[in-house]
């Protein structure tokens, strides 16, 4: 029978996924599991605090749009995340282009429309907000959180810049867990 250690510590790390990596140790890292946000669906900067669920009659007993049940409140003015301000910092990120550059913005149009089977049972959909972020017409840079991409491309794009920031921390013996996915429930 193999012995287990029953002295490890998991170790959860919450930040900007780049800043994060980039502060870990070469080969420091024996197992990844992370599911990035999914291209399109959701807002990851909406504080739950500021927003209102309630659930649905008994055939839609999840929580609908933002017309329906789910709907935007005021944000308590003592969360520790957004300190009332109903939007949690730090979630937009510059992507390629030159952090040094005097960025001259152009606003990217939003990412795919929404449909009604992409609300499914997402406690955020409500609040969704289409934004596509910003693209610096000097560096070529783009300013945005992970998963707003205007295409599925740029998503791409930056999923490979987080799969090589993350390989330079795992060690040779080392495994990663990544959960992708489109929708999460389709009527």
């Amino acid at each position: 029978m193999v012995e287990l250690p029953t002295d490890l510590n998991p170790l959860i790390l919450q930040g900007n996924v780049l800043d994060v990596l980039a502060s870990l140790p070469r080969a420091s890292v024996h197992c990844s599991v992370f599911s990035p946000p999914f291209w399109g669906l959701r807002r990851y900067d909406v504080c739950s605090c500021a927003q209102g669920y309630t659930r649905g009659e008994e055939d839609h007993p999840m929580p609908q749009l933002a017309s329906g049940p789910i709907s935007a409140k005021t944000p308590d003015p003592n969360c520790r995340w957004c300190h009332g301000t109903g939007v949690i910092p730090g979630m937009d990120t510059l992507w390629g282009g030159n952090p040094s550059c005097v960025h001259k913005w152009v606003r990217t149009p939003p990412r795919r429309p929404r449909r009604m089977a992409d609300e499914g049972n997402l406690p955020s959909a409500g609040n969704y907000e289409a934004r596509g972020g910003q693209f610096c017409e000097l560096c070529e840079g783009w300013s945005g959180a992970l998963g707003l991409e205007p295409t599925p491309q740029l998503y791409v794009d930056h999923m490979v810049m987080v799969f090589s920031a993350l390989r330079r921390v795992v060690r040779d013996d080392g495994i990663i867990w990544c959960e992708v996915g489109d929708t999460y429930l389709t009527h």
